[in-house]
């Protein structure tokens, strides 16, 4: 399918670049790329979404064809970028879909916004900063100061999986992204703490990962969603483990496109 023209919103701090497609009565979905990605990660994913809804994506603050923000990086920063894209493509509520990073920021953006979330699907999001030791995480902000692209590279390359198509792809949006974007990124890694978070939302939930990040500092167990586990497809799950991931999202998405039916008629 064509990728669909983007379309630029404008926020006070960035210009993003965002894509829709798709139409239809079932609830409208709002993706969220990994971190040092790009919205084309999600392309197989929206293709498949928008055939039954509404299907939005778009690149993250500084990242591919977005602005580079004025007032810097960090996922709390991004929940009113998630906010200003929901508005300028006239959606009341939504699905928040977020991979890596972007489950982060849309796990944020939904206890910031609660009412405009129907369902959060967050696919291998970050754990807690808690989950490693401060001197390992210091030597990894050293390391993506000195030399940014190089160990986004090198780090990604461990995480990636087997799949060469998913590998070429994370790769080269790494490639792409510049470096003070990579450096904010790290730095956001380092800081989440979503235990310190308010817990406003109390809709549908789930958390798809691989299992050796299914452990006590994982948003799972914090926030206390469920979780389904799929392995051997390395970090990015939707797109190596595809037969295998869409199953999993039909099912989410049919118990929230139900539920929202059921509260319409109420």
């Amino acid at each position: 399918m064509t990728a669909p023209k983007a379309t630029t919103v404008d926020t006070p701090d960035v210009l993003l670049s965002a894509r829709a497609r798709g139409a239809g009565e079932q609830t409208p979905t709002l993706l969220l790329h990994a971190d040092l990605g790009a919205c084309g990660q999600w392309s197989e994913i929206a293709d498949h979404l928008a055939k039954s809804r509404r299907v939005v994506s778009f690149d993250r603050r500084g990242h591919a064809e977005s602005g580079h923000p004025r007032n810097g990086f960090g996922y709390s920063r991004e929940v009113d970028d998630v906010a200003a894209i929901r508005a300028a493509f006239g959606l009341d509520r939504v699905v928040v879909i977020g991979h890596s990073g972007g489950g982060a920021a849309g796990y944020l953006y939904a206890q910031r916004y609660p009412g405009t979330v129907a369902g959060l699907l967050l696919v291998d999001p970050p754990q807690s900063r808690e989950a490693m030791p401060d001197g390992q995480m210091a030597g990894i902000l050293e390391q993506s100061r000195t030399d940014p692209t190089g160990f986004a590279k090198s780090f990604y390359q461990t995480i990636a999986g087997d799949d060469p198509a998913v590998i070429e792809q994370v790769l080269s949006d790494v490639e792409a992204t510049p470096p003070d974007t990579i450096i904010g990124m790290i730095a956001a890694l380092a800081g989440f703490e979503p235990a310190a978070v308010e817990r406003r939302y109390r809709g549908p939930a789930e958390v798809v990962l691989q299992s050796k990040n299914d452990t006590n500092f994982g948003l799972a167990e914090i926030a206390g969603f469920p979780s389904r586990t799929i392995d051997g497809a390395g970090h990015w799950i939707p797109q190596a483990a595809t037969a295998r991931f869409l199953p999993l999202l039909d099912r989410f998405l049919a118990s929230v496109d139900e539920r929202e039916t059921s509260c319409a008629i109420a």
